[in-house]
């Protein structure tokens, strides 16, 4: 993670909150339902989060969404692998890929 600059704006710890989820559910399988992440929150606040109920948060997004979150974060496709199996722009990959972890994030 980055140091943190001199002032923290609510920004930079969205941008914070999307490395982590993001590096975690890389790494941490589904099956590890109890693994934890701590990340912090718009307001300044942690959060902490199961592997579980990231994972139920997931299912729940809309389908496009689930499915680039699943090929990108748990089976490390590339945005390129991703927009040639569901036929969308790499802008779109990246667009549902923010929006999901800002989702996440808002647990």
């Amino acid at each position: 993670m980055e140091h943190a600059p001199e002032r923290v704006t609510s920004e930079w710890l969205q941008v914070q909150a999307r490395h982590l989820l993001r590096e975690f559910l890389s790494v941490v399988p589904r099956s590890d339902m109890a693994e934890t992440v701590t990340i912090p929150r718009a307001d300044g606040t942690a959060r902490t989060l199961t592997r579980a109920q990231l994972s139920v948060a997931i299912d729940r997004m809309r389908p496009r969404m689930r499915q680039i979150m699943r090929l990108a974060m748990e089976e490390r496709r590339t945005q390129g692998d991703i927009c040639e199996l569901l036929g969308v722009s790499v802008r779109t990959v990246q667009r549902d890929q923010s929006e999901a972890l800002d989702l996440l994030a808002q647990l």
